[in-house]
């Protein structure tokens, strides 16, 4: 079949590394895939690993009226004149992915013009703007031809579900498939540990914190340097790695020069492997918010290290048997340090169980390999039901 994978895309995040496993998937069940996206900075490298894979690329960025409550007739033919291509294509199901609230319904809108059945994929925890009741009709409309979604972890199909459930077609296939990681590429090594360290100037004793992803609002990278900039006043010794960039890296950096820590972070910025970085850390310090299924956690857990979590139903739901998982009071940055406390206080036997414990969590339910067996599963039965309709 030919498929169709679509999102609102603003910046190379994991939902775009979620729609190349996706794509990668989807080629080796034997279908042709044409991924389309609106244009985002820093997407070239991602678009040649599409193109790489086998997939077709291009460019779509439908009037965003459902977004923007412009619900009127002239808003709604922006969005479909817009989208001839698509028209053109003739695609037999599509994917859209959904980074927030409704963001992509009207993407959802001109498919369901089409008659291009759809699936939903949800990378987030939706906030709670709400439509007003105006936009119902487009809604329902938008969503006529949705035949099955998921959530990439179960708060996140829950509050999708919260959202959506009035206006999705009877029937339709709704499950979780967390996100994976390749087990395989991030784990321990001592010797690029050793071999990072010594090129940061990283002691051998030192503790590092490894702060790892897109440095905006949503990761919370500030408070991030708030926890830190309190807890090396009790540790000296102790020492942060930023690997990323973008919007808030300015104002983290002034909250770290502000607590007297700058010299104690080293920026190593954005790179194509984080792999060594995490090698490199003892501990992995996650201040995410609102995130659906952030992946950077799950590559941390993977390279053996204990993490310090927002406790949340999001965390919680994933790493809640996790017992190399600590979980610190969403805005507490005095609960953070003595968490990280008491990771810090333990001997080396403890804090090689932690790694074992964190290696073996992820080998057992976060691996690249369970999440492409569960797509397989759910793409299987969504096609298998279209054919059923077919005939």
């Amino acid at each position: 079949m030919k498929i169709l994978i679509c999102s609102v895309s603003s910046a190379l995040g994991g939902m775009e590394r979620r729609i190349e496993a996706e794509v990668r998937v989807l080629i080796e069940m034997g279908h042709s895939v044409v991924v389309a996206t609106s244009p985002f900075p820093g997407s070239k490298p991602w678009v040649k690993n599409i193109l790489e894979i086998g997939a077709l690329y291009l460019q779509w960025k439908p009037y965003k009226f459902i977004e923007r409550g412009h619900f009127g007739w002239p808003f709604r033919w922006l969005a479909i004149l817009g989208s001839e291509r698509i028209a053109r294509e003739k695609f037999d199901l599509a994917v859209i992915c959904l980074p927030w609230n409704f963001i992509g319904m009207s993407m959802a809108y001109v498919l369901s013009y089409l008659r291009v059945p759809f699936v939903v994929a949800v990378h987030c925890q939706f906030g709670k703007a709400q439509l007003l009741p105006i936009s119902e009709a487009c809604l329902v409309k938008a969503m006529s031809c949705c035949v099955g979604g998921y959530g990439v972890s179960k708060p996140v199909t829950s509050r999708f579900l919260d959202l959506y459930r009035t206006f999705l077609p009877e029937n339709c296939l709704v499950e979780t498939i967390p996100n994976g990681v390749d087990v395989d590429h991030f784990k321990p090594e001592m010797q690029t540990r050793q071999d990072i360290r010594t090129r940061l100037g990283l002691r051998a004793d030192s503790f590092v914190l490894i702060f790892c992803g897109r440095l905006d609002p949503m990761k919370r990278p500030c408070f991030a340097g708030e926890v830190f900039g309190q807890w090396a006043q009790k540790v000296p010794s102790s020492r942060l790695l930023v690997v990323g960039s973008g919007p808030e890296e300015a104002s983290m950096r002034e909250v770290l020069r502000a607590k007297g820590v700058l010299e104690k972070t080293v920026f190593i910025g954005s790179v194509s492997d984080t792999a060594p970085y995490y090698a490199a850390s003892d501990c992995f310090l996650s201040t995410s918010s609102s995130e659906g299924f952030p992946l950077v956690v799950a590559e941390a857990a993977s390279s053996g290290l204990p993490m310090l979590l927002p406790d949340d139903d999001l965390f919680r739901s994933i790493y809640g048997q996790c017992d190399s998982a600590q979980f610190a009071c969403a805005d507490e940055v005095d609960d953070w340090v003595q968490k990280l406390q008491l990771l810090f206080q333990q001997n080396s036997e403890c804090r090689a169980q932690f790694a074992f414990v964190s290696r073996e969590f992820a080998i057992g339910n976060l691996s690249l390999i369970s999440m492409n067996k569960r797509l397989c599963l759910f793409y299987a039965s969504v096609l298998s039901r279209l054919s059923q309709q077919a005939d």
